[in-house]
């Protein structure tokens, strides 16, 4: 993406809202085949488009970002991720989407 591009979408997550919802609607468009294809070029895109959201539009824009793009990870993809990079409440926000996944006798049974 150029750099006049990027600018564009920092700025758009930044603002957050519509145009928040706009960049991320783009992102999806063209890195969602990447995020969803798992193994290191999801993981690698995932992290980058994560670092971007974290700049622009603090702990809202990485709130937003989570819970859009990361059930597009495939699950063994999900696990490789260093959660140190996000923060508590990423984490927790993280938890609650895989935990809406599981299956019954694994919620109940869970270790």
């Amino acid at each position: 993406m150029a750099e006049d591009g990027m600018t564009i979408l920092k700025d758009a997550i930044g603002k957050g809202g519509e145009q928040r919802t706009r960049a991320f609607d783009f992102i999806d468009t063209k890195f969602g085949s990447d995020m969803k294809s798992g193994g290191k070029r999801a993981l690698e895109t995932y992290r980058e488009l994560y670092a971007i959201a974290q700049l622009a539009g603090g702990q809202g824009a990485c709130k937003e970002f989570t819970e859009r793009f990361y059930p597009m990870l495939p699950e063994a993809t999900r696990n490789e991720l260093p959660f140190d990079v996000f923060s508590n409440a990423i984490r927790e926000e993280a938890a609650q989407i895989d935990a809406k996944k599981r299956g019954f006798f694994s919620r109940i049974f869970r270790a």
